[in-house]
């Protein structure tokens, strides 16, 4: 059966995540909208490095699901390139404002402070190549008892660092600190051991 459509009527608002790690073959992409319906050849393409297929795994959500193209990994030189996405493999429709997507290779070589009290501790992630995406950073706290990560909100202050709140629960005690630019769907590799720190609780002491 032959569909016709009015591509002014197809709207991409947001990729999730908004950006994804270099050197990475098949990261998933999710793109949402309103009126994205399958014309026997769904695509999304990363600006010039190229055309991917797409899919949209439910026919009741607004959502296309497809690969991020793979890019090499190079510090510091992360590669940002709009969406455009076509229900039938032809006619492509680029979003306003425009939606980029932004692939990026960082490292973490090391923090500081060692230790910090639970009261409004922050600690500062220090390495290569950071990006903000424009989700919130998040970091992972992974109690060195095994008992499970916690989670704290980053914020990207520069290309070499990233402040990292206490989470929410903390106990006092040694953790370790994971770093993710993308909410949470990649985590960035440490260059030797993953930062060290120890809560401690200031009313005690």
């Amino acid at each position: 059966a032959f569909g016709a459509y009015d591509a002014a009527h197809v709207h991409v608002t947001r990729a999730l995540p908004s950006g994804g790690p270099q050197g990475v073959e098949g990261a998933r992409v999710a793109l949402l909208g309103a009126n994205l319906t399958n014309y026997g050849r769904l695509t999304v393409r990363f600006g010039a490095k190229g055309d991917v297929p797409a899919s949209l795994p439910d026919a009741g959500v607004a959502e296309l699901v497809c690969a991020a193209p793979y890019d090499p990994p190079a510090v510091g030189a992360p590669t940002s390139v709009e969406l455009s996405v076509s229900l039938d493999g032809q006619t492509f429709v680029t979003p306003s404002p425009p939606l980029v997507y932004t692939l990026y290779t960082a490292l973490v070589e090391r923090s500081y402070p060692a230790g910090a009290p639970l009261q409004a501790a922050t600690v500062t992630l220090v390495g290569l190549g950071f990006v903000d995406l424009g989700d919130v950073a998040t970091c992972a706290y992974a109690r060195a008892d095994g008992r499970g990560d916690l989670l704290g909100a980053g914020v990207v202050v520069s290309a070499s660092e990233v402040v990292c709140a206490t989470p929410t629960g903390a106990t006092p005690g040694a953790y370790t600190v994971s770093l993710s630019l993308n909410s949470g769907v990649d985590f960035v590799p440490a260059q030797f051991d993953p930062p060290a720190l120890t809560l401690y609780d200031a009313a005690s002491e």
